[in-house]
């Protein structure tokens, strides 16, 4: 291999590696995808799981005082919720229907309040919230 030819190869290596490491700094910045925050399950519904103050009973009676929820509430017959610790301090509260998740409510338990209520295709599709992403009509 000529000179010429392996000084090309070793710049077409660099170009391609360096372009590669500035895409993954792009996609760690990128709102366009966000990853949905892991959901664990307590151990315990009377318990605080570890970084939580309040117990998913205590979540779940927040959420449940929310005006938007009990009228998405009402359009179902049966329901049944689960409590999810999501980010220390945070609480997803998740309401279904036949099968089908209707309403979800993120809970701040510092706040003491639910700062997010979605019913309706907001549930099951982030892009329907109004986010402020690219994708939402920025």
């Amino acid at each position: 291999m000529s000179a010429r030819l392996a000084c090309a190869a070793i710049c077409l290596v660099s170009a391609v590696l360096a372009l590669g490491g500035a895409s993954s700094a792009l996609a760690a910045d990128s709102q366009a995808v966000s990853p949905a925050p892991t959901l664990t399950r307590p151990s315990s519904p009377s318990k605080p799981p570890p970084q939580h103050l309040l117990s998913a009973v205590q979540a779940t009676a927040i959420a449940a005082r929310e005006s938007k929820l009990q009228d998405e509430l009402r359009k179902h017959d049966h329901t049944r919720h689960d409590a999810f610790a999501t980010a220390p301090g945070m609480w997803q509260v998740s309401y279904y229907a036949g099968g089908k998740e209707v309403a979800q409510v993120i809970v701040d338990e510092r706040l003491g309040r639910a700062t997010q209520v979605w019913t309706g295709p907001q549930v099951a599709w982030q892009m329907a919230r109004g986010s402020r992403a690219p994708l939402a009509g920025r």
